[in-house]
């Protein structure tokens, strides 16, 4: 009787990130089936107007739901249900910016629209399959070949090169750093006086310092040379950092 029992308590976490994960998979393909009939309405010009009034209001009210959901947090330390508003903070920033997108976009950008979609659902199935470094080594992937991404459509001497590039080396700097940090205290890290454990006791800090170093190299010659069709080799480059990344972390599972 009492194995049986330690057998179904080991078995509820297993049991819930299963269901987290098929969730996030539907969740995935319901969001990008909208965009796609969101996308068809928009490029027609007798719906046109509806989606670009609605879209002005969308971004707007989920601008309100993060901000909300960011305090709510902050504020309701204790409660059970606090762990429901870090998703809905992360849902509403999703969908307020691919409204805002396509409210001063059009449908320019489509492509985007579907990847970042894809993107923030496989890095929450990541995160509750994987272990906590592939989560932070798929973040700086995935952000990094995003920026190839949109530097392969035309790359300059403008803003959007600078914010990109910007929050690039933002992302792995940060990637870095805790990597650094963690690895000086058994996997654990020091904020506002507490120390929390960010990866586990034995992880291994140069996977994550060679990913970031790689990508970072791919960005400095994108700016260097200023070619979009280089920016589109780097871009599988970061698919293919990921990949490597995937193998590397599915055998430390074991």
């Amino acid at each position: 009787m009492g194995n049986t029992t330690k057998s179904n308590v080991k078995n509820k976490p297993r049991d819930l990130t299963i269901v987290k994960v098929g969730a996030a998979f539907v969740m995935m393909v319901l969001s990008m089936l909208a965009v796609q009939r969101v996308l068809e309405i928009y490029a027609v010009m007798n719906t046109f107007d509806a989606v670009y009034r609605a879209s002005q209001i969308c971004w707007k009210l989920c601008a309100v739901l993060c901000a909300a959901s960011a305090v709510a947090y902050v504020l309701l330390c204790g409660k059970k249900f606090r762990g429901i508003f870090p998703y809905v903070f992360v849902l509403s920033a999703l969908v307020g910016a691919c409204a805002l997108d396509l409210r001063y976009f059009w449908t320019e950008h489509a492509t985007a629209l579907y990847m970042a979609h894809a993107a923030v659902y496989c890095l929450y199935i990541i995160y509750c399959l994987y272990r906590s470094e592939f989560f932070c080594f798929s973040v700086a992937a995935i952000v990094s070949g995003f920026c190839f991404y949109f530097y392969s459509k035309g790359l300059g001497l403008n803003a959007r090169t600078a914010v990109m590039a910007a929050v690039v080396v933002l992302v792995l700097a940060v990637v870095a750093l805790l990597a650094n940090r963690a690895a000086k205290d058994k996997g654990r890290i020091c904020l506002f006086g507490k120390k929390h454990a960010v990866f586990p006791v034995r992880f291994n800090p140069t996977v994550l310092y060679v990913a970031c170093t790689v990508l970072a190299c791919c960005l400095i010659a994108c700016l260097l040379l200023g070619s979009a069709l280089f920016a589109y080799y780097c871009m599988f480059a970061a698919i293919a950092i990921e990949l490597i990344g995937a193998v590397y972390y599915t055998f430390q599972l074991k």
